[in-house]
């Protein structure tokens, strides 16, 4: 199976073909790929190059994480709150981190949880939180908090 990367013009580079990537001098950080004749394959972000070519491992134990989105026309409430349990399949190995990787890629508004078999979660900022309604507790509050920013702003634009 081949792997591939994106480029910043959405163009798709397989990654068999490269045979390094070189910093752009460039305003924003960019790597070029480049192929066995020093030819440009494309231009990519750095943190794009770190994910593509970072050491996966397959989950060994069935870790599951929690995936927390709200779907809410005004201030979320508890009912806004959707609760999804989703399986591990693997772990990015990124030097002393390691992300999930779900079967799915989550929604950009999501927020994931890893739960642990004693019934903990721990969110990717390593907040520990004793049982599931402690995190939909503090995942709603968090919620409510970015509602109530983005409508004061808002408030204060009008």
């Amino acid at each position: 199976m081949s792997a591939f990367i994106r480029t910043v013009d959405g163009e798709y580079v397989a990654l068999a073909h490269v045979r390094r990537a070189v910093q752009c001098h460039t305003k924003e950080p960019r790597l070029q790929l480049l192929d066995n004749e020093e030819r440009s394959l494309g231009v990519v972000d750095p943190d794009d190059w770190d994910r593509a070519i970072g050491d996966v491992v397959p989950d060994a134990r069935g870790s599951v994480a929690v995936m927390f989105s709200v779907c809410s026309q005004g201030r979320p409430t508890e009912a806004d709150l959707q609760v999804e349990r989703v399986p591990i399949l693997a772990w990015r190995i990124d030097g002393n981190d390691a992300t999930p990787i779900f079967a799915e890629v989550p929604p950009s508004d999501a927020f994931w949880m890893i739960e642990y078999p004693d019934g903990k979660l721990c969110s990717p900022n390593d907040s520990i939180y004793a049982s599931l309604d402690d995190a939909k507790a503090d995942e709603l509050a968090r919620a409510q908090a970015e509602w109530d920013r983005k409508h004061e702003a808002k408030q204060a634009a009008d």
